[in-house]
């Protein structure tokens, strides 16, 4: 996850982000979501929590993630595709 909370408005605050995430994916980092928060000093700021709730949820499901969430998705898959086997 690459996250970056800047003072600066979207036309300044996010600018390179793209490139910096080009240079850690060329640096052999997995970089499964990025997000650039602009307008820190408006938007980051005591209950004010809605301006980052989709994004905290976001990061919340990542960071559920364990080696058993993977083999439930693929029985559910797997259910999913043998329904359309038909006989």
């Amino acid at each position: 996850m690459l996250l970056t909370f800047t003072p600066a408005s979207k036309e300044g605050g996010n600018r390179h982000f793209p490139m910096t995430k080009e240079i850690l994916v060329k640096l052999g980092a997995n970089v499964v979501y990025t997000k650039c928060f602009n307008s820190g000093w408006e938007n980051i700021v005591p209950g004010n929590e809605e301006f980052y709730k989709q994004d905290a949820e976001i990061i919340q499901r990542y960071l559920s993630y364990d080696n058993t969430t993977s083999s439930k998705w693929q029985q559910i898959y797997t259910d999913w595709k043998n329904k359309w086997n038909l006989k």
